[in-house]
């Protein structure tokens, strides 16, 4: 893998840090902050890890999940489709949790025939809260994780990396679950 394109939406991965009580966390995510913390990050992971990749980093929003509209999902997957020309080998897209398989799907929907894999991936907590954050490991399984998938949607969250019709935001425990078939 050489060229990559990380694309940011926003999402508590990007976010200003939670409260420690994860009960105390607001309920739409605050961007005080210009500058993408994930672009930053995996820029960092790059660098340290595989030097040879190249990343472009495209800010396309800093929403919460849930403020996410229809219409700024089909401006998103009118992005990814002018960014295939880069031939790139991976696409990367931070996106807020609360929403990330809804948002993935839609994106499958509208774009069923990929050159590359197109992974969403976020945050539990935000990259603002330090090593309690889980955006570091989730930005890494996003790029270095099933090498050879092939060109589809995935979500990378939470230690899993799948179809984002196959899983869901378990809300009460706060972690991504498999659905049962």
């Amino acid at each position: 893998m050489k060229n990559v394109i990380l694309i940011t939406t926003g999402g508590t991965i990007d976010a200003d840090p939670y409260p420690e009580n994860p009960a105390a966390a607001p309920f739409n995510a605050i961007f005080s902050q210009t500058a993408s913390a994930a672009a930053k990050e995996l820029s960092e992971i790059i660098s340290k890890e595989h030097p040879d990749i190249v990343c472009n980093h495209i800010a396309y929003s800093a929403k919460d999940s849930k403020n996410i509209t229809d219409e700024d999902i089909k401006k998103l997957a009118v992005l990814i489709l002018q960014h295939f020309k880069e031939t790139p080998d991976r696409i990367l897209i931070t996106c807020g949790t609360d929403r990330i398989c809804e948002i993935a799907q839609k994106i499958k929907d509208y774009l069923p025939d990929l050159p590359c894999p197109v992974i969403f991936t976020g945050a539990l907590i935000p990259l603002a809260n330090g090593p309690i954050s889980d955006g570091t490991n989730n930005l890494e399984q996003a790029l270095f994780a099933k090498p050879d998938a092939k060109a589809d949607i995935y979500i990378a969250i939470d230690g899993f990396f799948t179809d984002p019709r196959l899983i869901y935001k378990d809300f009460q425990q706060r972690k991504f679950v498999l659905k049962e078939a």
